[in-house]
């Protein structure tokens, strides 16, 4: 992880920036002390372990003072958040410790306290010492972004081919079905996979539930971080691909070999998509899918046919399957858009900047309820229309103009601002508010540029 920002101004003691340097210097240290913390557990005593935790504990405390600054209040919850979520992963792994149960300890510290301090601390520099400096970002996402947030394992794809990753925020009834569904329409053994399961500080009884399972990687956040999921989850897969399951889904037969097939046919993809009811972004199917039916329309359905792998601009990753050394070259998800909306646009954005293919299947057939834990949150807080600002600034778009996308399969999108008047631009009909509609390009872009201006619109290209 790279942060050419941290250095402290000495000319000025009384540079407000300084404290926050100070305090992701100390995150920093936390890091390095739980790295080299993991080697050691098999082997080293109790008490020289419980000395570590305990230093780890102090420094951790340390960094309690920050949450009454007032810096804090000017920026996303998750400092506080995660605070709360590493000093509770530290006390569960002093337990752990206690009790000598070394091989647990090793994977929370693997795969939730050291993600859990790499995500606090990309989150406390991002916040605070880049944002919202348009120079420190355009450079940061230049040169740090992807760089700090790859997954870092160099023998990713030896012992699993695919990670499957399912993060979950309460909804516990919905998690239950759609882990049923993935024991029996996934060959587990066909493929070596591994099952990561995040509970994003779900209250229902979701920790339980997961601990009754017996899977090795399962995360466990006392407070809900939202985006910083994507990351924590991405940050500790060992396979080759990752897939990406909404637990408010039924997956069903062969979804994960047709999936697969599309990512090793097409070399040039990032990622491939099934096709799914209740989703935006026309991802859906003719056919008339429900919670009783789904599974037995897709095994009729679910063959692999190239012909029905759609190259995409855009697309709503409900279900997803992933190349990681691909995403490794653009980075996942990008902490800017912290209330879950749209981060998805943004790397699709990211991806066909890049060059890189994004294939919906629609020979594969999946179940979809449709933002079952995030409703909430979308009409409570108004995310929809708060990130679509934020995306609109982060993207360099202005809210109305006319974007249009061009791509290599001769195909343009047009999208409008919410709430447009299509009445009055008879020429885009076919377009839907807030919705990219995909055209054939029958005009010639110089064409197109006249007919949008005599509407007295602008045009950006992408």
């Amino acid at each position: 992880m790279t942060h050419k920002f941290l250095t402290l101004n000495t000319a000025s003691a009384d540079d407000p920036l300084n404290f926050w340097k100070r305090v992701i210097q100390n995150q920093s240290f936390l890091l390095h002390i739980a790295t080299k913390l993991l080697p050691t557990l098999p082997y080293q005593e109790n008490r020289l372990l419980i000395s570590q935790l305990k230093i780890l504990k102090s420094l951790t405390t340390d960094l309690e003072s920050a949450l009454s600054n007032p810096a804090v209040q000017n920026i996303t919850n998750s400092f506080q958040a995660m605070y709360h979520n590493v000093d509770n992963t530290i006390d569960k792994l002093t337990s752990l410790i206690l009790i000598d149960n070394r091989e647990k300890a090793a994977a929370l510290t693997e795969y939730q306290l050291i993600p859990f301090l790499q995500e606090w601390l990309e989150d406390t520099y991002f916040w605070t010492l880049i944002y919202p400096d348009k120079e420190k970002m355009k450079e940061y996402y230049e040169t740090e972004f992807a760089e700090n947030h790859k997954n870092t394992y160099s023998n990713r794809g030896e012992k699993y081919l695919i990670s499957i990753m399912i993060p979950v925020y309460n909804k516990l009834e919905y998690t239950k079905r759609c882990l049923d569904s993935l024991f029996r329409n996934t060959d587990l053994a066909k493929y070596p996979c591994e099952l990561i399961l995040l509970n994003d500080g779900s209250t229902d009884g979701t920790e339980e539930y997961f601990e009754s399972l017996g899977i090795t990687k399962v995360i466990n956040l006392k407070e809900n971080v939202k985006t910083m999921i994507f990351s924590l989850l991405y940050r500790v897969c060992e396979g080759k691909y990752a897939a990406f399951v909404n637990n408010d889904t039924i997956l069903t037969e062969h979804w994960l070999d047709n999936l697969l097939t599309c990512l090793q046919f097409n070399p040039n993809a990032i990622m491939s998509v099934p096709s799914t009811p209740n989703t935006s972004n026309r991802q859906g199917m003719l056919a008339e899918l429900t919670p009783e039916n789904a599974e037995a329309k897709a095994k009729a359905h679910n063959r692999p046919c190239p012909y029905l792998w759609e190259e995409r601009c855009r697309l709503m990753p409900v279900i997803a399957l992933y190349d990681v050394d691909k995403v490794n070259t653009i980075g996942f998800a990008d902490r800017y858009f912290h209330t879950m909306e749209f981060w998805d646009d943004d790397f699709s954005l990211r991806a066909r900047r890049a060059g890189f293919h994004q294939i919906l299947c629609l020979d594969t057939w999946c179940y979809h309820y449709g933002s079952i834990s995030g409703k909430d949150d979308q009409i409570k807080y108004r995310t929809l229309l708060m990130e679509d600002c934020c995306s609109r600034q982060n993207m360099g778009l202005i809210p109305g103009k006319i974007i249009i996308v061009m791509i290599p399969t001769s195909y343009l999108t047009l999208s409008l601002p919410f709430h447009s008047n299509l009445r009055k631009y008879p020429h885009l009909s076919l377009i839907q508010a807030s919705e990219p509609m995909f055209c054939s390009l029958k005009h010639s872009l110089e064409e197109w540029r006249k007919k949008v201006h005599s509407h007295s619109l602008s045009m950006t290209l992408i």
